[in-house]
């Protein structure tokens, strides 16, 4: 069974009971013919439905003559939809002959018992009108029961949801009031239930939605109420006040729905404007006594939550032209650079600097080109994930002769989830080579904070480097990326000394030979990738701490790493140093030593 069914036949029942009571301009009744053209198909007969319509036509005009002119259409209108329902017939044209069967036996049946002249030709064709409008609506309203939700974000949606709660009101609602006696009875439950509506759809969409319900429900009470036509503008202007105020709370929201109603419903000297001054006070304190969890629950019917980025879709299209446009400029003028020719002439330095430019705009052409994914592909509730691995860093070193060390160190998170740690060794050593692989680092961990893809960043700092070509400098690079998500290393070498793993006793050593940067102008971006577990460590290590004891080779520095239990990155890292201090047997450290340490938790 149909997980809906329940749902789909309580609402059937309801509008069905609802459908003779639902008068329009006091003499049309489309819901019964309309409802019958909907429910009237495959393996539904709705014999249920037509009973329900043709009592409750009888229970409202049981007084009236005319009553047997329904009753009789009514019956009419299901026999012709259930020799429809073999032939599978598109929604307008059952839409179209319920409103032809309904009209065409309600006036022969009038006419036999000459009571013609309650029903002219005008109230024909607006009686054929109402039928097809109320069809559609009735299909919209199932189709959105089938798909489990009712989505306010649409003009059809809002459609829907103000019409069945118009007709509700109008057809179960009014009548038992008015069997009450005392002051219930004057209650004007309808506008005050349509005014409801509006409110909320208007405060919890946006200001074109709450213009939308104020319409049709304006139009609906001028249409089942004694109110006039001006209604509507009084309701549309509510609907788009309480709009202007949906992220405000919801006192606000009320508040100005009930001034902006009450401004253009008592307006002095125009007394077709004239409601009910209780009518939008009491909508609002209803409104405001909307328990949150119930208000939660309404939202996700209605699906409310979709609501911000329908009503935002015109400036999140305009938002992405402008990006796709911005791409395609840069990426326009990086191949402009990289096509450019140059001449015999060109030196190294003038290459490099064009090859800079060109990247440049790559690297933006790319990063827009993410940023317009996101938005794209955005939604109104961003998916939170949660990172599987925390790391923890610590880092060591010691310059050589006590001077400032060459070695350069940064780390830290470039984007979401995405951690990069970057040791630069610059040529030589002192304050020179500091500079320079201070600037390697800190331009990496810019350029990839950016956006800018690794192997891009890396070719924008090598041109860098070559385009200070002639204070000869270079240096070297590891950059260790990380996913905190999903626990992926992505190691970057160029010119670098080794970096060694440790996992469940055992120590990987990592070597890739590549020149540094600033030696060649097309460099080559070698990597490797890892997939870590927790208690997994990462040791990235200068060439000074490398070749400690380089007669001996590195077994030393692998039995130290297996040898050292601490799990503090820190402690790992000083304790590294000081070996490699020892191993040099008193002699002048050769070159800078700096140890990192990334430990995976």
């Amino acid at each position: 069974m149909d997980k809906h069914y329940w749902m789909k036949w309580g609402i059937t029942g309801t509008l069905a009971l609802a459908s003779g009571y639902a008068a329009l301009f006091d003499t049309c009744y489309p819901c019964p013919p309309a409802l019958l053209a909907t429910v009237v198909g495959g393996k539904y007969n709705g014999w249920k439905a037509a009973v329900l319509c043709g009592w409750s036509l009888w229970m409202n005009r049981r007084h009236s003559l005319s009553v047997w002119a329904e009753i009789a259409a009514v019956a009419a209108v299901w026999l012709v939809m259930m020799i429809l329902r073999k032939r599978k017939s598109a929604p307008v044209t059952k839409a179209a002959v319920s409103a032809v069967v309904w009209v065409g036996t309600k006036a022969s049946v009038l006419y036999g018992l000459h009571l013609w002249y309650r029903y002219g030709i005008e109230i024909m064709v607006t009686e054929v009108a109402l039928v097809v409008t109320f069809s559609y609506t009735f299909f919209k309203l199932y189709a959105f029961i089938q798909a489990g939700k009712l989505p306010l974000a649409r003009p059809e949606g809002i459609l829907v949801l103000v019409t069945a709660v118009a007709v509700v009101l109008k057809g179960i609602a009014v009548p038992v009031l008015s069997m009450v006696p005392g002051p219930l009875e004057q209650i004007q439950i309808i506008k005050t239930g349509v005014f409801l509506v509006v409110l909320w759809i208007g405060y919890t969409g946006g200001v074109k939605e709450g213009a939308v319900a104020g319409v049709t429900g304006g139009t609906l009470l001028a249409a089942m109420t004694t109110s006039s036509p001006s209604v509507t503008m009084v309701l549309a202007c509510g609907g788009m006040g309480a709009g202007l105020c949906g992220n405000e709370v919801r006192v606000l929201g009320a508040s100005v729905f009930s001034a902006v109603t009450l401004f253009f419903g008592l307006a002095k000297g125009m007394a077709t404007l004239y409601v009910p001054i209780y009518v939008p006070l009491a909508a609002s304190t209803l409104f405001l006594l909307l328990p949150k969890g119930m208000d939660r629950k309404l939202r996700e019917i209605f699906a409310v939550e979709d609501l911000r980025i329908g009503y935002n879709l015109a400036s999140k299209q305009y938002i992405l032209q402008i990006l796709e446009n911005y791409q395609r400029t840069f990426q326009y003028l990086s191949r402009a650079y990289i096509l450019q020719r140059g001449n015999e002439r060109e030196e190294i330095h003038q290459r490099s600097g064009r090859m800079i430019m060109a990247y440049q705009f790559k690297g933006m052409a790319d990063a827009v080109e993410r940023l317009a994914g996101e938005v794209r592909t955005s939604t109104a509730l961003p998916v939170k994930r949660e990172r599987r691995y925390r790391l923890k860093v610590g880092k060591a070193g010691l310059a050589r002769d006590g001077q400032v060390s060459g070695d350069s160190v940064c780390y830290g998170e470039v984007s979401r989830g995405q951690f990069a740690v970057a040791l630069s060794d610059g040529m030589g050593n002192g304050r020179k080579a500091c500079e320079e692989s201070n600037l390697t680092v800190q331009t990496m961990y810019r350029l990839l904070g950016a956006g800018f893809q690794p192997e891009l960043a890396l070719r924008i700092m090598n041109s860098i480097l070559l385009y200070r070509a002639g204070d000869e400098i270079f240096s070297t690079l590891d950059l260790a990326l990380i996913d905190q998500y999903t626990g992926t290393l992505q190691l970057y070498k160029t010119g670098a000394s080794l970096t060694l793993i440790k996992r469940e006793g055992k120590v990987e050593v990592v070597k890739i030979p590549a020149l540094p940067m600033g030696i060649v102008g097309d460099i080559p971006v070698p990597s490797l990738e890892y997939r870590l577990k927790a208690g997994d460590q990462i040791l990235l290590l200068s060439d000074g701490v490398a070749e400690a004891g380089r007669h001996q080779g590195i077994q030393w520095l692998t039995d130290t790493i297996l040898g050292l239990t601490s799990s503090d990155p820190q402690t790992v890292a000083d304790l590294l140093i000081h070996k490699a201090i020892d191993r040099y047997e008193g002699e002048k450290e050769k070159d800078d030593m700096t140890a990192v340490v990334i430990v995976v938790q």
